[in-house]
C-alpha cells in the first residue's frame, strides 16, 4: 500500500476543512456515464483525484503480480518513456501513482486547477496505453526481492504472513503463497494483463477533492478515463468461513534481535450492531494512544516492550481485531501471559464510563483531525466507496458513536471476546520457556 510507482510533482498543500461542519460529498455523473463523489473546496487551487478498480490481488494471475508492480519506479505510457513521462508530470506540477491493494488497485492523481485538462490527458495516456520496458520491469523485480528477503528476517512481517495463511487458509493462494521462491516465474505479460482486466470502466469508482465544480468535474471524467474498456462486473471474493485452531503458533527465527507477539480475534463487519461497540473498546484496550490498556500495562507498568497496540482490520477479506507487542527474546513466555491476561480482563471486567466517553472523544476527533489536506479528503471519500459506506458517513458515525451505551458496549465484550479462542503467533528466537505449538502451515 506504501509502495508507489511514482512520487512526483508538487508538495502536499494542507487545507482546513471547517471542524464544525460535516463534508458535504456530492454525486457527479459525467456526459458519458463515469460517476463520482465530489467534495469541493475552493481555498487552494489543488484536486486530488482516487480511482479505484475494484478487483484487487486476490485477482492476481500469479502469486506476488501486485507487489511487483508496486514495486516498479517509474511510468512510461503512449509516446513517453520514463524520462519524458517524468518530465512531463514535473512541468504540470503534478502527481500520478498507482498502488494495489488486495481488493482494489488505486491511481492517485493530485494536479493544479488550472493544468487539469492537460494532466487530465496524461491521466488518459496512463490507463490506457501503459508501457513496462524490460529494463523497468527487471528493476522492479530485483527491488521486490531485496524487499522480501528483508521481510524474511523481520518477526513482525512474518507474524503477519502466518495470520493471513491462518485466517485466510487456503482459498487465496495469490495472498498467502510465500513470495521469494515465485517472483522469477512472473513475466512482463503478467503486469500487462493485470491492467487489461481490472483497470475498466465496470470496475471503477472515483473520488474527488479540491477546486472544482461538478459542472467542471463531469467532462475532465469523461477526458481521463473514457477511453477505459467497460468490462464486466469485477468478481466478489467469498469470504472464508473456516476459523483457525485457537492456541499458540511459535514462528522460530534464529538471531532475529527482538520477538514479535500477535493475538486476534475475529472482528465484527461494518455492518454488524456491534461494530460501534468493538471500534471503542478497541480504542481503549489499545488504540492509537499512551492511556490504552495495553500500553499502560506492559509497556509503562511492566517496561517489557518497545511497542504494543490493537487494531480492527474490517476493510479486507476477513475482519479481524489483532492485537501485538515486539520485545526482546528473553521476555516471551511473560510477554503472552501479560498479553492474555489483558484480553481476560477485558472480557470479565468490560470497561468503564470514563473509558467509554474518554474513547469516543478520541475517536469523534481524531477523524475530525486527519481530514487536513485535500488528498486527505480525497482518500477518506474513497474509503467510503470502497466499504459501500453512504457519503452521509461523517455525521452518521458521530451520531453512533454518541448513542452508544456503557451497557451495548459491555455486551458486545462478550460476545466478541473470548481468550479461549485467541490465535497466537509469537516470531523469533526460540525460547525454552515458550508452549508447545500447534502445527504450522506448510511453507512456515
Amino acid at each position: 500500500m506504501n509502495r508507489l510507482i511514482a512520487r512526483l510533482g508538487l508538495l502536499l498543500i494542507l487545507i482546513a476543512p471547517s471542524a464544525q461542519a460535516a463534508p458535504q460529498i456530492v454525486p457527479v455523473r459525467s456526459p458519458g456515464g463515469i460517476t463520482a463523489w465530489l467534495w469541493q473546496d475552493d481555498s487552494v487551487p489543488v484536486i486530488a483525484i482516487r480511482a479505484s478498480f475494484r478487483g484487487g490481488a486476490w485477482l492476481d494471475p500469479k502469486p506476488g503480480v501486485s507487489r511487483l508492480m508496486d514495486a516498479l519506479t517509474g511510468f512510461a505510457a503512449g509516446p513517453y518513456d520514463e524520462v519524458s513521462y517524468a518530465r512531463q508530470v514535473e512541468t504540470l506540477s503534478a502527481s500520478i501513482s498507482i498502488s494495489h491493494g488486495t481488493l482494489a488497485d488505486r491511481l492517485n492523481i493530485r494536479l493544479l486547477r488550472d493544468r487539469r485538462a492537460e494532466t487530465a490527458d496524461l491521466v488518459a495516456v496512463t490507463v490506457t496505453t501503459p508501457i513496462v520496458t524490460p529494463l523497468a520491469f527487471e528493476r522492479a523485480r530485483q527491488g521486490l526481492l531485496r524487499g522480501l528477503s528483508a521481510d524474511e528476517r523481520q518477526p513482525a512481517a512474518q507474524a503477519g504472513r502466518l495470520a493471513s495463511r491462518l485466517f485466510l487458509g487456503d482459498q487465496f493462494p495469490q495472498l498467502t503463497t510465500r513470495l521469494l521462491p515465485v517472483v522469477d516465474a512472473i513475466q512482463i505479460e503478467d503486469l500487462y494483463s493485470v491492467h487489461r482486466d481490472r483497470m475498466t470502466r465496470a470496475a471503477l469508482r472515483v473520488s474527488v477533492s479540491g477546486a472544482i465544480s461538478p459542472v467542471e468535474l463531469g467532462p475532465l471524467l469523461d477526458r481521463m478515463f473514457g477511453g477505459l474498456p467497460e468490462g464486466g462486473p469485477p468478481p466478489v471474493p467469498e469470504r472464508p468461513s473456516e476459523q483457525p485452531q485457537p492456541g499458540t503458533y511459535v514462528l522460530p527465527m534464529p538471531g532475529a534481535p527482538q520477538t514479535h507477539l500477535l493475538t486476534a480475534l475475529p472482528a465484527p463487519a461494518r455492518d454488524d450492531p456491534d461494530f460501534w461497540s468493538v471500534l471503542v473498546l478497541n480504542q481503549v484496550f489499545g488504540g492509537g494512544t499512551f492511556t490504552s490498556r495495553l500500553k499502560m500495562d506492559l509497556r509503562e507498568r511492566r517496561g517489557m516492550v518497545y511497542s504494543t497496540g490493537s487494531a480492527l482490520s474490517i476493510g479486507g477479506l476477513r475482519p479481524l481485531w489483532s492485537a501485538s507487542a515486539a520485545f526482546a527474546p528473553d521476555r516471551s513466555g511473560e510477554a503472552i501471559a501479560a498479553m492474555t491476561e489483558q484480553w481476560r480482563l477485558l472480557r470479565e471486567g468490560g470497561i468503564t464510563q470514563a473509558e467509554l466517553e474518554s474513547a469516543r472523544d478520541y475517536l469523534l476527533g481524531s477523524l475530525a483531525l486527519s481530514l487536513d489536506s485535500t488528498p486527505a479528503m480525497a482518500d477518506f471519500i474513497a474509503g467510503l466507496q470502497q466499504d459501500n459506506l453512504p457519503a452521509t458517513y461523517f455525521t452518521d458515525r458521530e451520531a453512533a458513536l454518541r448513542a452508544l451505551t456503557l451497557d451495548q458496549v459491555n455486551a458486545a465484550v462478550k460476545r466478541w471476546v473470548d481468550p479461549d479462542k485467541l490465535v497466537t503467533i509469537i516470531a523469533g528466537q526460540p525460547q525454552p520457556n515458550l508452549p508447545p505449538s500447534l502445527p504450522l502451515p506448510e511453507g512456515f
